[in-house]
């Protein structure tokens, strides 16, 4: 049993904020302003995993569905975390061109283990190659510590 949920997402960047967006019934699920982007993290293993920092604070998740994009809050809730498969690249690509252009550039780590925070508690990811596997694979390994088991 996996300690992430995985849901079918579509991420939508303007030129102000990024939108995290339910696939099913495209309710809101995120928002962050490129302005609370402090960093992008990928996995060194092209696994598509990507991580966005916010500058110390994210946004209120939606409980509500139709709730607008203007009524949310910050609250300090922590990063996003996606899983873009070939895409990874060139969203993150097109995310620093567009934070570097609403600010200044963000930080990018590509690395075999990423942090992130969540509820203001840092975690986080270990990923480890497997030719073994047949798909990618999340354990729990400690209170706030993963282990991603990439297919190859």
């Amino acid at each position: 049993h996996s300690p992430f949920k995985e849901a079918a997402r579509v991420a939508i960047l303007t030129d102000c904020a990024l939108y995290v967006l339910d696939l099913k019934g495209f309710t809101l699920k995120d928002r962050m302003s490129l302005d609370d982007i402090s960093g992008i993290s990928l996995s060194s293993l092209q696994d598509g995993v990507i991580v966005i920092h916010a500058d110390g604070n994210s946004i209120k998740r939606s409980q509500t569905p139709n709730t607008s994009m203007e009524n949310l809050k910050v609250t300090g809730k922590g990063d996003i975390l996606l899983n873009l498969e070939q895409f990874a690249i060139e969203f993150a690509s097109r995310l620093y061109i567009s934070v570097k252009a609403y600010k200044k550039s963000p930080r990018v780590v590509v690395d075999t283990k990423l942090l992130y925070t969540v509820e203001k508690k840092i975690s986080s990811l270990n990923f480890r190659a497997d030719v073994k596997a047949t798909k990618t694979s999340v354990k729990k390994t400690g209170e706030n510590s993963f282990e991603v088991e990439v297919a190859i």
